[in-house]
């Protein structure tokens, strides 16, 4: 159907187009729509190459119909060349495109469902609450391949940017300097915590908002905040925590206090390095974990500091640089949890909380270990 043009430019007015773009994007739709229809894999395309465009009649005025006939040939490069022909209520020819060439995407079913529904699709998956005693708080779990994330001129990328993001993210999103992989970690962390929210909002409150409306502010040292329209129908934002590492991030959201209430960490699976442990931990701690069988010492390393790191964050003040502000006092390895006292320079900054003792559950998911704090 052939739309007005009104509207498509800031300056208003009708502009007389030589071509209809919108009509030719419109059959170039035909394409996808055979894809989506009879190929079983990688049906999502992008248009890449064009031979010929051959114009034989002024552009049709609104509201006629057009009809668009298409022969396609998948080849055995994994593309597609099609051949499109336009013609007008009378049957007459329109327009005529030969060789319209499209790459084939193997686009993740999630981002692809995502792209389609993106107030009903999460694109991360569910991690198990920390507390099972405690109804009032969710954690997810996001990783995107990096591939995906800088393929085709990272078109991916900027798709769920301006999907998910709400206008002042996307402002903070085109002014982010450094590589592309620190964009894209900046990214899967925004889209995590928005993930988290939404799951909160849903289970508690029986909302279902688009990703946009979650607007993820940063607040003191780099804590983030989420905010939205939602807030004034709920009374008060859910606390809010996340951590992303190489392209992974989660992210916990729950009832909590006005500078925290919750904490997240997470880390790959790895060995530290030589000194790690003197540097990260008390004594009282490496005793801990030396205590462990040697098997699970690596492991209890990464969970110790997650545990040290979500708890920080629980209370809103951070490590700040001293591994030293939080003390484990106990490991229970077969429940995950670690006793962590609030010493230091912590109990300091926050009196109240002065000899009291902390709670982080820990876990492992593959080849990552993520810790939570309430």
């Amino acid at each position: 159907r052939a739309l007005p043009s009104a509207g498509l430019f800031r300056s208003g007015g009708t502009p007389p187009f030589l071509l209809d773009a919108l009509l030719l994007d419109a059959a170039s739709q035909v394409v996808g729509y055979w894809t989506a229809e009879f190929l079983e894999r990688d049906f999502v395309v992008f248009p890449i190459g064009l031979d010929r465009l051959e114009i034989f009649a002024a552009p049709l005025a609104p509201p006629a119909t057009a009809r668009c006939r298409t022969r396609c040939d998948v080849r055995s490069d994994g593309t597609i060349r099609a051949d499109l022909e336009i013609a007008g209520p009378d049957g007459r020819l329109l327009a005529r495109l030969s060789g319209w060439e499209v790459k084939r995407i193997r686009l993740p079913e999630r981002i692809y469902a995502f792209r389609l529904a993106p107030r009903d699709v999460l694109l991360s998956d569910p991690l198990p609450a920390p507390d099972p005693a405690d109804d009032g708080v969710r954690c997810c779990r996001l990783e995107i391949d990096d591939r995906l994330l800088v393929a085709d001129g990272g078109i991916w990328r900027e798709g769920l940017a301006h999907l998910a993001l709400a206008r002042e993210e996307r402002e903070a999103w085109r002014a982010l300097s450094g590589s592309e992989a620190r964009r894209g970690e900046w990214l899967v962390g925004r889209l995590a915590a928005k993930d988290a929210v939404r799951l909160f909002l849903k289970a508690r409150h029986g909302l279902a908002v688009y990703p946009a409306d979650v607007v993820i502010q940063s607040e003191g040292p780099g804590r983030p905040v989420a905010a939205g329209p939602w807030v004034e129908t709920i009374g008060q934002a859910p606390a809010l925590s996340l951590s992303h590492s190489n392209g992974l991030a989660v992210a916990i959201a729950g009832q909590g206090r006005a500078r925290g209430g919750v904490g997240i960490d997470v880390e790959r699976l790895r060995r530290t390095a030589p000194g790690f442990e003197d540097l990260a931990f008390t004594a009282g701690e490496r005793d801990l974990l030396h205590a462990l069988a040697q098997g699970d010492r690596d492991e209890w390393t990464l969970r110790l500091w997650c545990a040290k790191e979500a708890a920080a964050k629980a209370l809103g003040s951070g490590l700040r640089g001293d591994p030293r502000r939080f003390e484990a006092r106990a490991i229970d390895a077969g429940r995950g949890t670690v006793h962590l006292d609030v010493a230091g320079v912590t109990a300091g900054d926050l009196p109240g909380l002065a000899g009291s003792t902390l709670t982080a559950w820990t876990g492992r998911d593959g080849d990552v270990i993520v810790a939570t704090a309430l």
